[in-house]
């Protein structure tokens, strides 16, 4: 009788712990979500137009950044890809836009989200070049910016690193816009 007592206890004990585990794990899990879905609010509901648009190249490269980054992070539903490319193509060059009819952009981008799902690859991280590394320059009247970016990528628990270099326009209305990015090779120069 004794022992089967001490079994008891012990049972109890050792399904105490392990709930206990179970509730930390899934706590743990649901505050990354509610961040998760605090910064994707946060960016489909950022204001873009008059004074709320970026300023500066680096910044407008920084916002892109943050929406790539939730679009391949995160889970969303249509509605939230959507509201963050609605985003997305804010901070387009009218030239890119019209490059990438808003219907074609929507399918081409929820199919590169479901492939990045498929083999399990997320973006975990990003940094933009520091403010002095911009190259601003003018080509046949037009202003233009280049800015680099870093990006974190991880599949199956292995890390690469991607370099993207961004090329801005000013508009009319005084507004750096993408115009195109490209891959680029590593450099030397720091990122924020």
């Amino acid at each position: 009788m004794k022992n089967l007592k001490k079994i008891i206890i012990v049972v109890i004990m050792v399904s105490l712990v392990v709930g206990y585990y179970f509730h930390l794990t899934n706590r743990e899990t649901s505050t990354e979500k509610e961040t998760e879905n605090t910064e994707v609010s946060k960016l489909i509901s950022r204001k873009l137009e008059g004074d709320y648009y970026p300023e500066f190249p680096r910044e407008v490269v920084n916002l892109y950044s943050r929406i790539v980054k939730a679009y391949y992070y995160t889970d969303l539903t249509d509605k939230e890809i959507e509201g963050l490319g609605a985003q997305a193509r804010q901070l387009f060059d009218a030239e890119l836009l019209e490059k990438n009819p808003e219907e074609e952009f929507y399918k081409n981008l929820k199919a590169d989200i479901e492939a990045y799902k498929a083999v399990e690859r997320k973006i975990y991280d990003f940094s933009v070049e520091k403010v002095a590394d911009v190259e601003l320059f003018t080509f046949e009247g037009n202003e233009y910016a280049r800015v680099s970016a870093a990006y974190v990528v991880r599949e199956m628990g292995s890390a690469v690193t991607i370099y993207q270099d961004y090329t801005l326009r000013k508009d009319e209305d005084g507004k750096w816009k993408i115009l195109y990015w490209e891959v680029a090779k590593p450099s030397n120069e720091e990122y924020e």
